[in-house]
């Protein structure tokens, strides 16, 4: 006969191990073949130009549905618009509007002086990949000069949901 200290003891393990499955689920990302999630150290300040004391930090499925979502936002605000050569979805259009889907993101997020989570985002254009070998994209930032709106980032802060710094590069070479 199984004492009640034995259910009771069955009954609590199997509880904590569902809520621990149920909270790694909502914490952990999604692998997603157009998103690299790089990490805070000294050799991606330079790029974001968060500051060095600024400490690495993770993001959750939810906070990466978030900045996607506002980025769009600021896409379609600027009305970035992509040549009708750098996109694969329409080759015979003279301009295309670009949304996220057109790009590959790498996404660096920071626990800033306040204990907020702030992302740096950086994009390029997916079509672009096949002219320009980016081999180590999804471990070290990628910085071109000029590139036009095929090169792009923006800093967000999580906790206002802002948008700011949207750079894009300058056209040209």
């Amino acid at each position: 006969m199984i004492r009640f200290g034995t259910i009771l003891y069955i009954c609590v393990t199997l509880l904590c191990a569902c809520n621990k499955d149920e909270h790694n689920s909502e914490n952990s990302v999604v692998a997603r073949p157009d998103v690299a999630i790089l990490s805070a150290d000294s050799a991606a300040t330079w790029a974001t130009g968060f500051p060095a004391s600024y400490k690495s930090a993770l993001l959750t499925e939810s906070e990466l549905s978030l900045i996607d979502s506002l980025i769009n936002v600021a896409l379609a605000e600027r009305h970035i618009v992509l040549p009708a050569g750098d996109t694969l979805k329409q080759p015979n259009a003279q301009d295309i509007t670009a949304t996220l889907a057109d790009y590959k993101r790498q996404y660096l997020a920071v626990t800033n002086a306040r204990g907020q989570k702030e992302v740096w985002v950086n994009c390029f254009c997916k079509s672009i990949e096949k002219r320009i070998e980016f081999s180590d994209w999804q471990k070290m930032p990628v910085k071109v000069i000029g590139g036009g709106h095929c090169f792009f980032n923006v800093k967000i802060d999580l906790q206002q949901k802002r948008v700011y710094d949207f750079r894009t590069n300058e056209s040209g070479s």
